[in-house]
């Protein structure tokens, strides 16, 4: 057959299409496995906060109706004197204290892992989503659970940083020959050495950077992006984790559930976009058309 009058282009489009149908995100029509929030206390909170917000979360409706189940952690602490020989009173030195506890919904599309939890430590809170399905909807749910857990309490305690994490997903449903990473990552993407597309080796890529940032305060932005291909039970996983922190070095946010919620709110947004950036600088866009990243709300 005579090929010589065929566009070139659209044996390489029909190439790359073909290439691509064995790629599976694992959201289907997105790729987030999981979805994180998390904000840090400026300074550790005391137990007995740690407890008062415990009893908050077990008594506000809106905590209760999306949280139904707590799950205590204890800290137990132990005195070792190593000059001392082991004995009844060295044990009774052991003490056991109230911890972090976690809210979880019920499970998600699994069966088994909660589709959404709220960690809080003395140090930090952290909301988890497994069963993402768009920001304007996790946007929504914070709206609700933080000021209803923190409010009051956020006007005693300072955050020093916000934060979002994202870990994307694709399955390769095909020999692991024939997954040409082209297809999937540009060359040209400034978070990857070009080895990896020298290898078919498994592999991991790290690159962090800074950003200075001064609205809607003055923050300092710090950029991860850690990309792997492994194999998990003979199948090839491609998997992105990007993580955006808000590091507010010079002014920590008080009275960020009561008054200041819209500027957390407005650097979530400002993080969120960062990691859409960064994946448009990372994807070809035929996987980015296949995760919906550049449509609103879906997957995004």
């Amino acid at each position: 057959m005579d090929i010589a009058g065929i566009d070139r282009d659209v044996l390489l489009n029909d190439k790359t299409t073909m290439s691509l149908d064995a790629l599976r995100p694992v959201g289907g029509d997105h790729a987030i496995q999981t979805a994180a929030v998390a904000l840090t206390w400026a300074a550790e909170i005391s137990p007995s906060e740690l407890q008062s917000l415990r009893s908050k979360a077990a008594t506000a409706i809106e905590i209760k109706k999306a949280f139904p189940t707590i799950e205590d952690r204890h800290i137990i602490k132990f005195g070792i004197n190593v000059n001392v020989p082991n004995t009844r009173a060295d044990a009774q030195s052991t003490s056991v204290q109230a911890g972090p506890f976690v809210l979880n919904s019920l499970p998600g599309v699994d069966g088994a892992t909660p589709a959404q939890s709220i960690l809080v430590d003395m140090r930090q809170v952290v909301i988890s989503v497994t069963n993402y399905d768009r920001w304007d909807r996790l946007i929504k749910d914070l709206n609700i659970y933080l000021p209803a857990l923190f409010s009051g309490f956020s006007a005693r305690k300072s955050i020093s940083t916000i934060g979002l994490q994202y870990v994307d997903t694709f399955e390769w449903e095909a020999d692991r020959s024939e997954l040409n990473l082209r297809t999937v990552f540009k060359e040209t993407s400034p978070y990857l050495v070009s080895n990896v597309f020298r290898t078919v080796e498994n592999w991991h890529s790290h690159h962090g950077l800074f950003t200075a940032v001064d609205k809607p305060l003055v923050y300092r932005r710090l950029d991860n992006i850690n990309i792997s291909r492994e194999e998990q039970d003979a199948r090839q996983i491609l998997q992105v984790v990007t993580s955006h922190q808000a590091q507010l070095t010079t002014v920590p946010l008080w009275r960020w559930a009561d008054t200041k919620f819209d500027v957390v709110l407005e650097i979530l947004h400002q993080l969120h976009f960062q990691n859409k950036q960064m994946l448009r600088e990372l994807l070809t866009p035929e996987v980015q058309s296949m995760i919906n990243l550049n449509v609103k709300n879906p997957g995004g």
